[in-house]
């Protein structure tokens, strides 16, 4: 023999195993007793009729069919079975999986219309007969029903690495799982041996417990139903009596009748290679982890079937709102300005509870207690003259989760004074002629910066001029104070002039106006 591996063996005591020679060997055992009787070896005439060599993987089931997977460079992947009389005599192979495409698909639906990898490594079967391989180009482990035929994942996500201990095995991360066994309970065993991420070797056990992950949902608002599917993959009808839930939080899970089709009463069937859905919904009676057990009571090897159902309740966030001031508003030093807030629900009862404001991050008094409209407010002094930010946070009461902050940004500018230059109220200018307006534009407050008072930036922007109520034009404000303009001629007799200075982010807007007599 030449390098012998891949050893299996049936119901009547065959043993199978790769050779390296000419391909795949028979050998029975049934007569070896304590090392002694006679060994019959014989190499099967042609063990599969499509493989061009050596079988990659290869097993025998329980009626002496033997299966081994064959590819062709990458366009061709098969997972083939043969009777054992054929590979003695008349080679003949049927494909369970696989195509002239390598890949992966067909999950749900017949395995000999499914796409499989050009890696396959061990193949194993279920005291029902179902085949199970594992796929490790594809970084899963998949099962093919003995009475239907449908190929499902049952373990992997499609992603090589070392994840999901504990969780969902169709959620785990598996990589190059190249030996699968199962034992008389249905669980599946798995090992990788040369991964391409994770420990250097690593056994992991697929469990019979089934999981339902709700996600997070509001206290006392029902999820959404999740389902789990449970499929008779025995040879005989399987019979349903009762499916209950238990543990700490029972209360907070129910089955979900619109979408459970399997009886769930004492006198209930599913036959074999049925499938049928159980659904369930969460209704989470208060915050925080929540977690029971659904129990469908059967008359399977453990004469119970359970999944595990875990969720988080948690609160709905209100919606926290400054109504005032607005956002980018501009207020006038020494002006009090009024912080006002609203917490409100689109369904539910109306927030309680308090709120915290705060200006520039600090806080600003103790929290307020929210109206019965969830309104709250405050007046904020002292600002100094720069820009500020207002804030607010929500403490959350029994029915709803804290909210913020959420916050506005002020500037609180200084007074400016303008005065006349020229004309003055005592000057005289000449009827029918042009003459000049000038205006000093001044600060009357000072910015307080690291703790002392300091000259705020001289004002700029433009000055606006007015004569009896007509628009004269504008000027701009020049880095001295000054903004100046040539009037229009006017008529003899008294005339109003007005200067209205726009503003900037320091200074708030002002007006003066001067009455000036012309001959």
């Amino acid at each position: 023999m030449n390098y012998p591996a891949n050893m299996s063996i049936d119901a009547y005591d065959d043993l199978f195993f790769e050779e390296g020679t000419t391909g795949a060997a028979e050998m029975p055992v049934s007569g070896i007793s304590a090392g002694s009787g006679s060994l019959n070896l014989w190499h099967l005439s042609d063990q599969f009729s499509y493989a061009s060599g050596s079988p990659v993987s290869f097993a025998a089931d329980a009626s002496g069919n033997i299966y081994t997977s064959y590819n062709f460079s990458t366009t061709t992947c098969f997972l083939l079975q043969e009777p054992l009389y054929n590979a003695e005599y008349s080679p003949t192979a049927n494909r369970v999986a696989g195509g002239v495409k390598c890949g992966f698909s067909g999950d749900g639906g017949q395995g000999r219309g499914a796409e499989i990898s050009s890696t396959i490594g061990q193949i194993a079967f279920d005291i029902a007969g179902n085949l199970y391989f594992a796929d490790a180009g594809n970084q899963r482990i998949r099962r093919i029903d003995a009475v239907t035929g449908i190929i499902r994942t049952i373990a992997g996500n499609g992603t090589a690495g070392y994840t999901g201990d504990g969780g969902r095995a169709t959620s785990a991360e598996l990589s190059n799982p190249t030996g699968v066994a199962v034992d008389s309970q249905g669980q599946v065993y798995i090992l990788s041996n040369a991964p391409t991420a994770g420990p250097t070797q690593v056994l992991r056990k697929v469990g019979p417990l089934g999981m339902m992950v709700f996600p997070n949902t509001n206290k006392g608002k029902a999820s959404a139903a999740q389902l789990v599917t449970v499929t008779n993959t025995g040879n005989s009808a399987m019979n349903l009596m009762n499916v209950t839930i238990t543990g700490a939080n029972a209360g907070d899970f129910k089955i979900d009748n619109t979408t459970t089709t399997c009886g769930v009463t004492a006198g209930s069937v599913l036959n074999s290679g049925q499938t049928c859905r159980i659904g369930a919904i969460f209704t989470p009676g208060n915050t925080g982890a929540r977690s029971a057990t659904l129990t469908l009571l059967d008359d399977t090897a453990n004469g119970a079937d359970s999944v595990s159902l875990s969720g988080t309740g948690t609160l709905p966030v209100p919606t926290l709102k400054i109504t005032a001031p607005a956002n980018g508003a501009s207020v006038k030093s020494g002006t009090p300005v009024t912080f006002s807030v609203s917490v409100t629900s689109a369904s539910g009862a109306q927030p309680t509870g308090t709120v915290q404001f705060k200006v520039d991050g600090a806080a600003y008094g103790s929290p307020v207690a929210l109206s019965g409209t969830g309104t709250a407010s405050t007046s904020v002094t002292g600002l100094t003259t720069a820009s500020h930010t207002l804030s607010v946070t929500y403490s959350g009461d029994t029915n709803y989760a804290a909210a913020g902050p959420v916050s506005v940004s002020i500037t609180v500018t200084a007074a400016a004074a303008v005065r006349f230059v020229s004309p003055t109220a005592t000057a005289k200018v000449a009827a029918q002629g042009t003459f000049p307006i000038e205006v000093m534009v001044s600060s009357r407050s000072r910015l307080l910066w690291g703790g002392s008072a300091k000259p705020l930036p001289s004002p700029t922007g433009n000055v606006a001029f007015t004569v009896d109520g007509n628009q004269l034009g504008s000027a701009a404000v020049t880095l001295s104070g000054v903004a100046s303009i040539t009037a229009a001629q006017v008529t003899s007799g008294m005339h109003t002039i007005q200067a209205t200075y726009s503003g900037d982010c320091y200074h708030s807007p002002a007006t003066t106006s001067e009455t000036i007599t012309a001959k």
